[in-house]
């Protein structure tokens, strides 16, 4: 057990169902005598090239002031950045995460890579949504965050949650991540569209540049579910 805590090189906050998860595979892999490695700060295990994913959990929150705010990106219109940070932990340069930094939202990648929830979100929507509603053509999730992030079941649910009360103004929403698009997300309204990011399509690549984000076959077919399913889709391919 000590040997496990001891891989651990940062104050990280995990809930007790990871920790004894992460003893329990140890143990078993010792038994076993099978090759391991851990990705500590994803909650991931890879065993003998698979990966297992334990479901994260955002153990700290946060408050703002507001959420919605007008975008000047070419495929925005409004946007929400309901969480801060992204345990996708993409190692190539990553706009939002060094605004972070630069602002002191953020010190470092570990803190960036440990996502923290808007606690305060559906109140702020609620607010926001009434005032704001004839001006917004489309609101986006999201610029500065993955609101679908891997294995981070609590932000994929408030995240459906937020797309459902701004749909209930009749505005719709577009959702980029290189998580897994939520089936749930095909009951939702059809004016909705759908994207993942993709920039390879190597795994090998994928570990060593996106080392906490989903595999790209999951993306992918994640995506084709929804397309299926009669919603609309797209794909970014960035960066290039």
């Amino acid at each position: 057990v000590l040997d496990v805590f001891n891989l651990f090189d940062r104050n990280l906050y995990y809930s007790n169902t990871f920790y004894f998860a992460i003893i329990l595979e140890y143990i078993f892999l010792k038994v076993l005598g099978t090759s391991w490695t851990l990705r500590q700060q994803f909650g991931t295990i890879a065993l003998d090239n698979k990966e297992v994913i334990l479901m994260g959990c955002c153990n700290k929150s946060l408050t703002r002031k507001s959420l919605l705010y007008k975008t000047g990106v070419e495929y925005g219109d409004y946007t929400i950045n309901h969480v801060q940070g992204c345990s996708h932990g993409c190692k190539y340069p990553c706009y939002a995460s060094m605004l972070a930094k630069r602002f002191g939202t953020v010190k470092t990648y570990e803190e960036w890579i440990c996502p923290v929830i808007v606690s305060n979100t559906i109140e702020l929507l609620n607010k926001e949504l009434p005032k704001l509603k004839d001006k917004i053509k489309s609101v986006h999730l999201c610029f500065t965050t993955d609101p679908f992030m891997y294995g981070y079941e609590d932000i994929c649910n408030l995240s459906i949650d937020v797309i459902k009360l701004i749909n209930s103004y009749n505005l719709p929403c577009t959702a980029l991540t290189k998580g897994i698009l939520p089936i749930e997300l095909a009951d939702l309204s059809k004016d909705n569209s759908y994207g993942i990011t993709l920039i390879s399509l190597n795994e090998e690549f994928r570990k060593k540049m996106e080392p906490g984000s989903a595999p790209y076959l999951d993306r992918i077919n994640s995506l084709k579910k929804l397309h299926d399913k009669g919603c609309k889709t797209w794909v970014s391919i960035e960066p290039y």
